[in-house]
């Protein structure tokens, strides 16, 4: 079964990298990460994870959007939802 995780975020960078970095030392990882920004997230701080990421970039300000737009892109059996600021 292959997860895909969705995570929405208003460029909160520092908060992210500690959320992946979570994602990334668990034994079982996720098949995908959709980040969707809705800040100004850089695709260099997303360079060192040993994780299949993908950034979106949207305009609106919107967690409900972002989540919806997460939905429509994730190729996954099953779809979760984190939040940027999440330690797992």
């Amino acid at each position: 079964m292959d997860i895909s995780v969705v995570i929405a975020t208003i460029g909160r960078e520092k908060d992210l990298i500690k959320a992946l970095r979570s994602i990334e030392a668990n034994s079982i990882k996720p098949f995908e990460i959709l980040i969707i920004d809705q800040g100004d997230i850089k695709p260099k701080t997303l360079e060192n994870f040993n994780l299949n990421l993908i950034l979106i970039k949207i305009n609106k300000k919107s967690s409900a959007q972002a989540r919806n737009v997460g939905i429509e892109l994730s190729k996954g059996d099953v779809i979760t939802f984190l939040d940027d600021d999440v330690i797992l």
